[in-house]
């Protein structure tokens, strides 16, 4: 693997590795992260969106690893596959791989780290309703529990109120993924959050940070990622065809509600 690593590297000037990069990200999920659970949880839930091809999963993909890497301690390149594996284990694109993860979370009692849905509003989006009405309605019951089985909650989309409803009404905060002109493949996540006022109607939005990315992801960490999502695309597909209900016509369920 190293091999690998080091020849993408010599055409890469631009890469920053994960314990060079700085973000304001990773001092939420630290504030956030409690492992005894005899203290208080927090939670950092976020909805990761931009257009196609904007570099979303790369950002959040990255992060997870830069997440990992940090709460570990390390400071080496090579540990950097190791955080990468971690960040893939974590990666989810159908609702069934979810309910497996939070399953295990519930059965050791300990808040887990990071959880990262990607694609959300394909695997998981408002037509889930008309596609699996059983991973819909489980999808309600777990949706909520995240907060306390994981310090992180990622997930990717191209327009929030294309989630199903359960994800529109969990995630809070948001952050906008935007291509730069100064360098090739910077990007820039700007996070904003919503606050209410106290009439629970009037709101305002405030930008909290910017993180600034490269959307380059080193071989073959790559590979691995590019590989699982269009497996999951491939059984996404399949079950389409299989599926007995009338596809999703661009019009929402009553059952998932209005926007």
């Amino acid at each position: 693997m190293n091999e690998i690593y080091n020849e993408w590297l010599k055409y890469r000037t631009n890469y920053k590795h994960l314990k060079e990069w700085k973000t304001g990200l990773l001092k939420e999920v630290i504030n956030a992260y409690q492992p005894d659970k005899e203290k208080k949880r927090g939670n950092v839930s976020k909805a990761v969106t931009g257009p196609a091809g904007s570099g979303k999963s790369t950002y959040v993909y990255k992060m997870v690893a830069k997440i990992h890497y940090e709460i570990n301690g390390f400071t080496k390149i090579d540990e950097e596959e190791e955080s990468y594996k971690y960040a893939l284990d974590h990666l989810i694109f159908r609702p069934q791989e979810l309910f497996n993860i939070v399953e295990k979370t519930l059965a050791s009692d300990i808040q887990e780290l990071i959880v990262f849905i990607d694609d959300a509003s394909i695997h998981m989006g408002r037509q889930l309703f008309d596609q699996d009405r059983d991973a819909y309605r489980r999808l309600q019951g777990t949706v909520p529990t995240l907060r306390e089985n994981f310090a992180c909650v990622l997930l990717t989309t191209i327009e929030v109120p294309l989630l199903a409803k359960p994800w529109r009404e969990f995630v809070k905060q948001k952050a906008i993924i935007q291509k730069t002109q100064t360098r090739e493949f910077a990007c820039l996540a700007k996070h904003y959050v919503k606050w209410y006022f106290p009439d629970d109607i009037r709101f305002r939005i405030g930008l909290r940070y910017q993180d600034r990315f490269s959307c380059l992801v080193p071989q073959p960490f790559y590979d691995w990622y590019h590989d699982k999502k269009m497996k999951a695309l491939r059984e996404y597909n399949e079950a389409l065809k299989k599926s007995p209900i009338k596809p999703f016509d661009g019009e929402p369920s009553e059952e998932d509600g209005k926007l």
